[in-house]
C-alpha cells in the first residue's frame, strides 16, 4: 500500500502526526454530531409514524408501508450503532496520536477502513435503492413535490456523499502512513504503558 511522508491539503502540507491529531479530532466532533442527529431523526420517527405511513402508502402503493417505516427504523438504529463505534474509534485515534500508541492507531486504521470499505458498498447500493442511504421521512418529502426531481435531488446527494468519501479514503492513508512512520520509530515507553 502506498505511504506518505506528510499530508497535503488546500491549507498546505503538514507532518503527518499533525495531521493525524487534525483527523481525529474532527472526526470525534462529527460523530458526536452523527449521534445526537440519529438520536433526533430516530425519535421524528417514532413521533410521527401515522402520518409517514399514510405518506408512504401514497407513494409506494406497491409495496408495504409498514415494512419500509420498519426499515427505516431499523437503519436509523443501526446509524446509531455505528456512528457509536465511529466516534469511539476516532477517540481512541486521538489517545493514540497523543501517547504515540501504534496499537491504537493501528485499531483506527482497521476499524475504520472496514467501516469506509462497508459505507462506500452503501453508497454504491444506494444508487439502485435510495432508502438505504436516505431516511424514509425525506425521501416522502421530496417525493411529494416532483419524483422526477426528487430522484435527480437523492443521486445528486449520492454523487455528493461518493465523492466525500473519497477524501475520506485519502484522510485513512494519511493516519495509515502515520501508523507506518510509529512503526519505524520502535516501540516507545507509552506502548509499553498503555498495553
Amino acid at each position: 500500500m502506498m505511504v506518505l511522508k506528510s499530508c497535503r491539503c488546500c491549507c498546505g502540507t503538514m507532518r503527518l502526526e499533525k495531521a493525524a491529531k487534525i483527523i481525529g479530532i474532527v472526526f470525534t466532533v462529527l460523530g458526536v454530531l452523527s449521534m445526537v442527529s440519529s438520536a433526533i431523526e430516530l425519535h421524528k420517527l417514532d413521533v410521527g409514524s401515522e402520518q409517514l405511513l399514510t405518506q408512504l402508502g401514497e407513494l409506494y402503493p406497491h409495496r408495504d408501508a409498514e415494512r419500509l417505516l420498519y426499515h427505516s427504523r431499523a437503519l436509523l438504529v443501526a446509524r446509531l450503532c455505528t456512528t457509536v463505534l465511529f466516534t469511539a474509534i476516532c477517540a481512541a485515534l486521538v489517545v493514540g496520536v497523543f501517547r504515540s500508541s501504534r496499537p491504537l492507531v493501528l485499531a483506527f486504521v482497521v476499524l475504520f477502513g472496514l467501516y469506509m470499505l462497508v459505507s462506500t458498498v452503501a453508497i454504491f447500493y444506494a444508487f439502485y435503492d435510495p432508502s438505504v442511504v436516505i431516511d424514509v421521512n425525506t425521501i416522502a418529502e421530496l417525493s411529494e413535490n416532483d419524483r422526477t426531481m426528487a430522484k435527480a435531488i437523492i443521486y445528486t446527494s449520492l454523487a455528493v456523499i461518493l465523492g466525500v468519501y473519497g477524501f475520506f479514503w485519502y484522510l485513512l492513508l494519511v493516519v495509515y502512513s502515520y501508523y507506518k512512520e510509529l512503526a519505524k520509530r520502535g516501540p516507545t515507553v507509552e506502548h509499553r504503558q498503555l498495553f
